[in-house]
């Protein structure tokens, strides 16, 4: 089962719980009008369709909360595969930990989202 699945336009956030992201799927499914194409000879290559970024939220003591981000994704392809690069602490292999995702895509673009 997926930890997120949805069709997803303009900005937005969504949290999801702890989880461990093996990698996520992108499908641009409207293109916007602000997108380029920097080759003519690549028709599924794009810039300025817009970013997604992971992130870890946290309750404060005081009944407040924080979001911490990784930096952005940055969509370049109509159909686009992220995974996360795993990182070592103290011999052993890390995955992302994240509980929390957000979305910023140009405007008029539309977009198919899964992550798991």
């Amino acid at each position: 089962m997926p930890i997120f699945q949805s069709a997803v336009t303009a900005a937005g956030w969504v949290d999801f719980g702890e989880q461990q992201p093996r990698y996520m799927l992108i499908k641009i499914t409207q293109i916007g009008h602000y997108i380029r194409q920097p080759d003519p000879g690549s028709v599924d290559r794009f810039y300025s369709a817009g970013w997604v970024a992971f992130g870890f939220w946290r309750d404060n003591a005081n009944g407040t909360f924080d979001r911490f981000w990784d930096a952005p994704i940055h969509i370049d392809y109509l159909t686009m595969r992220w995974h996360p690069t795993p990182a070592v602490v103290n011999g052993l292999s890390q995955a992302i930990f994240a509980n929390t995702f957000r979305w910023s895509l140009s405007p008029g673009t539309n977009a198919d989202i899964l992550i798991d």
